[in-house]
């Protein structure tokens, strides 16, 4: 049975920085740690999920929650 347009919820990822993780070394890696193993958790809920359809992605790498001034939060 398919779903109808109206039985889809249109979501968005929004991932930041660990305060743990704040301090990777961005010439090493495309990006730290934390934002890596957010990007799967919520992925992966988002695909068992068919009533989910990710609309948007925000990152924040290198933003530690503590801060609001974060440009994706904005």
């Amino acid at each position: 049975m398919s779903k109808r347009i109206s039985d889809i919820y249109r979501v968005a990822m929004y991932l930041r920085t660990s305060q743990d993780d704040e301090k990777y070394d961005k010439d090493l890696k495309a990006e730290s740690n934390s934002i890596s193993n957010q990007r799967l958790q919520i992925q992966d809920y988002i695909d068992k999920n068919e009533e989910m359809d990710l609309a948007k992605k925000y990152v924040n790498d290198g933003y530690s929650g503590i801060n609001f001034e974060r440009p994706a939060f904005k």
